[in-house]
């Protein structure tokens, strides 16, 4: 058997030399698929990051593009692993990688000391191998240095290191090419833990076998085992996860069960003490879960990430290196959807397709190009719409799609006024967000399939590159990509304004004429910019003025420069016109029926908009900027101000702005009297009458007329309706104001 002596990350990260004897839970990641799309059945692309000590990143060259705290090849980064699509699932070992790929076979590579490539040599690889003989693979995990596949007719393979039995096949034997796990049928779900393994039955139970010293078999017993034995106790299991020493199950109620070792509270119950059979962990509402070196990850149902267990360099991401043996949140993180848990570091996935990661970084495990540990998440670097993510001892995982690829664009030229019509070649360009021209973002552009997209260029100037941004990132710069714009553009020209002034307060809207205009990046009034302004099209602009003075020049700013200035361009602030004041009316008083003419004395009353008594608009004419003629619009009884509107604003009110409206008044009748059957015609007189048939109504005592005519504000005829015999008061009704009874001259006698 090969020894690996590695480093270990100790109290306060601090590194010691050890023998490694624990990794981390390989979580078991999902197949997530992007829709039925034939991307999604095609799989995706690897991306690997952190420690490259025996080519775990996977890289053609054999070596990682940094060196980080040992001296070691690394990679602080995401780097893609060479060579490998189609990937649909990933799985991190001790110091090598796994890929399920879209047609149901396997590869690995990294270190192979015991076989664990499972290609037949003990022979380390950088890149990805085939491992023999296997075929309608259906989930992924890698252990310390062994793997695991579960296949679609559920039984489970094995190979690799077999020192504890992690192999599951009755020996001790290890194995260089796939063997099958004794006895296990209706496997539904696989984990690997460091030295011992665990699966999960269609029926909800779980078997384990390998190492046992902690009790992380649960069964009871503390024995290794070479052969699968049932969890005791244990069922309605929906997922399944295996740590150094302990083990992790979810049940389908939201829970979890831990057992197995406790040193560092890694079981969740609070009690830092190894329990060889499942315990309770305290915790509930529980979605996904994650088991690693001698840390607990669990994802929530809200989308949060609760951790618990050793934290010495900071795997809990709860701002602390102190260990916990009950659950605690890990800080800041929210819509997440999947996790994954190394020795020293975790991992989350977040709905966005982003990676968050936390813990030791000594080897750049983290991704966020440095070798700092945090304590607390931080977003791995250029992670774009990833699906699954594993993490391993010093290294991590995820797939996704592939940045776009833009090999062609055709025409490669353009004029610089833009419009030209470009299609863009390459791959993985279904789905793109966006489209630019260098820094600047393409008119427009329409997704023609995987494999072409047609874009309208942009104005611009000089060589730039064409670049997609897709979900999986932005595509890569080359030559191949550029498009040149050609004719460079002309300066803009400004043929006219309107209106050619505006007040010296600026708001003024403006609208330029010229030409060029397409692209305008700024229009100013003399030294001073717009407060805004829209390029409705090449030749017309809508601007607002800002404040200003004096006459002055509106330019534009274009790709091809600024507009030449001239006496077309030019605009004059003018002084705004003064507030209307109202210093006199004549007369003061009118009826409530309307209708007065009232000579309005003031200031400022050239460009009146609106004359108003009280809320109630007048029709006017504006003699000259002192008086105005207005007819009062219908009332109620009372005084109101009148006011003047004019661009200047609209008039103060003041006791010299006051008109009384006055209700209807009876101070005579032609007839005073008439039979009790009615039909008396009366002429009344008074004042405040409504001209006309309606609008004023006569009543004789509380009976209406049974007919009424106002030949003016003074006259009216009336019929005086059938009404029992007696002396009744005869009065007018104007818009619901009626004039005073007993009056004398109002009287009107029945007989």
């Amino acid at each position: 058997m090969a020894v690996r002596v590695d480093r270990v990350p100790g109290s306060g990260g601090v590194r010691r030399w050890t023998v490694a004897v624990a990794l981390l839970a390989a979580l078991l990641i999902a197949l997530m698929c992007l829709g039925a799309g034939s991307a999604a059945a095609a799989g995706y692309r690897a991306l690997a990051w952190g420690s490259n000590e025996t080519g775990q990143l996977g890289q053609s060259t054999g070596g990682g593009p940094e060196t980080c705290v040992f001296g070691e090849a690394c990679s602080t980064k995401p780097l893609p692993v060479s060579g490998l699509t189609g990937v649909v699932a990933v799985a991190a070992g001790g110091f090598h990688d796994l890929a399920l790929l879209s047609n149901g076979t396997v590869v690995a590579w990294g270190y192979n000391g015991s076989g664990q490539l499972g290609n037949g040599t003990q022979t380390e690889s950088n890149v990805p191998v085939l491992i023999s003989g296997l075929s309608n693979v259906t989930a992924i995990a890698a252990g310390h240095e062994y793997s695991l596949a579960l296949l679609a007719d559920g039984t489970v393979m094995a190979w690799g290191e077999n020192n504890s039995g992690q192999l599951g096949n009755g020996t001790r034997t290890n194995s260089l090419v796939p063997k099958a796990v004794s006895g296990l049928t209706g496997v539904k779900a696989i984990s690997a833990g460091a030295f011992h393994a665990l699966a999960l039955l269609g029926g909800g139970n779980v078997m384990a076998w390998g190492a046992g010293g902690s009790g992380q078999l649960g069964n009871g017993g503390t024995a290794a085992s070479s052969v699968p034995v049932a969890v005791s106790k244990l069922t309605g299991v929906s997922a399944i996860s295996a740590g150094q020493a302990h083990s992790l199950a979810l049940l389908t109620d939201g829970t979890m069960k831990a057992w197995g070792a406790d040193a560092s509270g890694q079981l969740g119950n609070g009690k830092f003490h190894n329990a060889p059979v499942p315990t309770a962990v305290t915790i509930s509402g529980v979605s996904a879960i994650a088991a690693g070196g001698r840390d607990s990850v669990a994802l929530l149902s809200t989308g949060t990430v609760d951790a618990w267990g050793a934290n010495a360099d900071g795997q809990l991401g709860n701002g602390t290196t102190t260990a916990s043996a009950v659950p605690k949140p890990v800080s800041g993180l929210s819509g997440i959807t999947a996790i994954a848990a190394g020795y020293f570091h975790g991992l989350a996935l977040a709905s966005s397709g982003a990676v968050w990661s936390w813990g030791y970084n000594g080897n750049g495990e983290l991704g966020d190009t440095t070798t700092t540990t945090r304590t607390t998440p931080v977003a791995v670097s250029n992670a774009h719409g990833i699906i699954g993510i594993a993490a391993s001892q010093y290294g991590s995982l995820a797939y996704g799609p592939p940045p776009p690829a833009v090999p062609s664009v055709a025409p490669a030229t353009g004029t610089a006024r833009g419009g030209t019509s470009v299609t863009i070649t390459g791959t993985t360009l279904a789905g793109a967000s966006a489209v630019s021209f260098g820094a600047t973002a393409a008119a427009s552009f329409t997704v023609n399939s995987e494999t072409s997209i047609t874009a309208v260029s942009p104005p611009g100037t000089g060589t730039v590159d064409v670049t997609v941004r897709g979900t999986g990132g932005t595509s890569a710069t080359s030559a191949a990509d550029q498009f040149t714009f050609t004719n460079p553009m002309p300066a803009p020209t400004v043929t006219g304004v309107a209106p050619g002034s505006g007040t010296t307060a600026g708001g003024t809207s403006v609208t330029i004429t010229g030409t060029a205009f397409a692209g305008a990046s700024a229009v100013s009034f003399g030294a001073t910019a717009a407060a805004s302004f829209t390029v409705n099209s090449e030749t017309s602009i809508t601007a607002v003025s800002a404040p200003g003075t004096g006459t002055v020049d509106v330019t534009v700013t274009g790709p091809g420069g600024t507009s030449a200035t001239s006496a077309t361009d030019q605009f004059t602030f003018v002084a705004p016109p003064p507030t209307p004041v109202v210093t006199g009316l004549a007369p003061v008083k009118g009826v409530a029926a309307g209708g007065t003419s009232v000579t309005i004395t003031g200031t400022g009353f050239s460009g009146a908009s609106s004359v108003s008594f009280g809320t109630r608009a007048a029709s006017f004419a504006v003699n000259s900027p002192t008086s105005i003629t207005a007819i009062s619009p219908p009332g109620t009884t009372g005084t109101v101000d009148v006011t003047v509107t004019t661009p200047g604003g609209t008039s103060a009110i003041a006791t010299a702005d006051h008109f009384t409206y006055l209700g209807p008044t009876v101070t005579g009748l032609s007839v005073t009297g008439g039979p009790v059957a009615g039909g008396t015609t009366v002429t009344v007189t008074g004042s405040g009458f409504a001209e006309g048939t309606s609008g004023t109504t006569i009543l004789f005592g509380t009976a209406p007329a049974t007919s009424t005519s106002c030949a003016s504000t003074s006259t009216c005829t009336a019929v005086s309706p059938a009404h029992k015999s007696g002396v009744f008061d005869v009065r007018a009704v104007v818009n619901a104001l009626t004039s005073p009874k007993n009056v004398p001259a109002d009287q009107f006698t029945y007989f």
